[in-house]
């Protein structure tokens, strides 16, 4: 337990190595290179800050081989990269404070994520959020709405991933991996149940390297509960990684508050001619009308 002053730690720091542990910083810094929560195989450890601040330079990992918990209260922390159930262990991070970064947090496949609380991806500094596997429930998420980027990422391998309201800013990128074949996707990826906001200069990516599936029959990728907000529909998803039919090509499409991928045929050239003779003629049309 820490109440106040100082403590730096050079080396790893560890909660719960290979049985059970706990720490408990309730006020002052403690600034550590490496911070391992539930370590061995048969390691239990929870971690909490409920006031004061933890900052880590190195890899925080919450759940390595064993069961890990941190909670974030009350108090700032910063860490460089964190992972929460990553290997074999279980990890569960939750925050409750606003004063939480992390360049770059990795939820796994046993891992948990819950917040809500407004999180900002991209606040400081650069930052990743980047959900492979597993359960992540946030609030309000914020990516890349300030001058430094930020960047999300859904695997189609998580479990549930839910938010509040979503923002990618000017400087964010939202991301979506599918992985698996075609029978590997029921339900959505994502699903905001607040309103969502896509800035016009963001990046928007959906990665299809990890599909194995021919596309047939349309993805959903995310479900918007409220209002898409801005200019957010009339994007175009970047499609990396399918290779399409020949005459068809892979695009995003919205069908209400949905999102999703899916095939559709390439015009003839002839028909793409024709169409665009004919917004010719009604231009001028209209320019004679004026």
């Amino acid at each position: 337990t820490m109440r106040s002053g100082s403590m730096r730690v050079i080396g790893g720091t560890y909660v719960g190595y290979s049985g059970s542990g706990q720490m408990l910083i309730s006020g002052g810094s403690a600034t550590l290179t490496a911070f391992y929560v539930g370590y061995y195989a048969g390691g239990s450890g929870t971690a909490t800050l409920d006031g004061g601040s933890l900052s880590v330079s190195g890899w925080s990992v919450i759940g390595s081989s064993g069961s890990g918990q941190l909670h974030v209260k009350s108090g700032s922390m910063s860490a460089a990269t964190l992972s929460v159930g990553m290997n074999s262990g279980t990890g569960t991070l939750s925050v409750s404070t606003t004063d939480f970064e992390a360049s770059n947090l990795i939820v796994g496949a046993r891992g948990t994520l819950t917040s809500g609380v407004f999180m900002q991806v991209g606040k400081t500094r650069a930052g990743i959020l980047d959900l492979r596997g597993g359960t992540t429930h946030l609030g309000t998420l914020s990516v890349g709405t300030g001058t430094v980027s930020g960047a999300l990422i859904a695997s189609s391998q998580t479990d549930v991933i839910s938010t509040g309201n979503l923002t990618i800013g000017a400087n964010g990128s939202f991301t979506f991996k599918l992985i698996g074949g075609a029978g590997d996707f029921v339900g959505d990826i994502v699903r905001v149940n607040g309103s969502l906001v896509l800035n016009d200069q963001g990046d928007y990516v959906v990665d299809m390297t990890g599909y194995s599936g021919d596309l047939e029959s349309p993805i959903l990728l995310m479900i918007v509960q409220e209002s898409v907000i801005g200019p957010g529909k009339d994007l175009s998803w970047i499609i990396t990684g399918f290779t399409a039919p020949q005459g068809k090509e892979a695009r995003s499409f919205w069908v209400g508050n949905d999102l999703y991928v899916g095939l559709f045929d390439i015009p003839e050239p002839a028909a793409a001619a024709g169409l665009l003779g004919l917004l010719a003629l009604l231009c001028a049309a209209r320019r004679r009308l004026k």
